[in-house]
């Protein structure tokens, strides 16, 4: 009876061991690429990225202008592009033994970028866009990286 019983909930427990080892092996990489105390900047870049595509989507919609798949193909590299240059700065900070603040300096740059083209895009869809709010972001923006 408890060999039947086993063999019952033993493909319940094959699928959950593996969901578990995807998730390790996710979390591994993910620690040995970027700065995991990080993780709510990162989230937050991500979230970013997104409200830029639907707020570059609505303007589009606005204008009247034909919204191509290049754009969501852009997304997708920007995502990409990204995080690869943040991961790149933390593992900078790993190989050379201490923190000269490379990923913190891109996540900043890129969440700025990011902010501009979001109060862009608002101005674009016919709302009020505060210009020195616009002017203070871009100075952070360009200035990221000078100490």
């Amino acid at each position: 009876m408890a060999i039947e019983r086993f063999t019952e909930v033993s493909p319940i427990l094959a699928k959950v061991a593996h969901q578990y080892e995807i998730k390790l092996v996710a979390g591994v990489i993910l620690a040995i690429l970027f700065d995991l105390d990080k993780q709510p900047a990162l989230i937050a870049i991500l979230g970013l990225i997104i409200f830029d595509f639907l707020t570059g989507i609505g303007a589009s919609k606005y204008k009247g202008e034909q919204i191509k798949s290049a754009k969501i193909f852009r997304t997708c590299v920007k995502i990409l592009t990204y995080f690869g240059a943040i991961s790149a700065g933390f593992l900078l900070e790993k190989s050379i033994g201490f923190n000269v603040g490379a990923d913190d300096i891109l996540i900043v740059f890129f969440g700025a970028t990011e902010f501009i083209s979001i109060l862009e895009n608002m101005g674009k869809l016919g709302f009020k866009t505060p210009n020195r709010l616009l002017n203070v972001v871009e100075d952070i923006r360009n200035n990221a990286g000078k100490k």
